[in-house]
This record gives C-alpha cells, sequence and structure tokens, in this order.
C-alpha cells in the first residue's frame, strides 16, 4: 500500500509544522462541488514565518 507524506517544510525558510499550515486553494477551481454540499478545495501550504505560499503537489 502506498502512503502519502506531506511536507510541511517551508522551501522558502525552512520553517516546520506548527508555522506551516494547510489551507483550501480557492484559486483553482474546486474538486468537487454539487447542490447541497460544501465544495473540496485543492490545498495549498502558507508559512505564517515568511508568507510564502506552496502547492501540496509541488
Amino acid at each position: 500500500m502506498a502512503e502519502t507524506t506531506r511536507k510541511f517544510v517551508c522551501p522558502a525558510c525552512g520553517a516546520t509544522k506548527p508555522f506551516v499550515k494547510e489551507v483550501d486553494d480557492k484559486s483553482r477551481p474546486p474538486i468537487m462541488s454539487g447542490s447541497g454540499m460544501a465544495n473540496f478545495y485543492h490545498k495549498k501550504f502558507v508559512c505564517t514565518n515568511c508568507d510564502h505560499e506552496w502547492k501540496a503537489e509541488d
């Protein structure tokens, strides 16, 4: 079984998990949306230490 891991390390400043947040990327269209349900968006990471943003796929 393939295991997925996410990098909670900022590529710009090297900050780790407490300073790196995973948020919805609303600049891209929703993955899934429908009547009466919440939209599901792609994810991106944001560093609260240096304000750098990067996509989860990178």
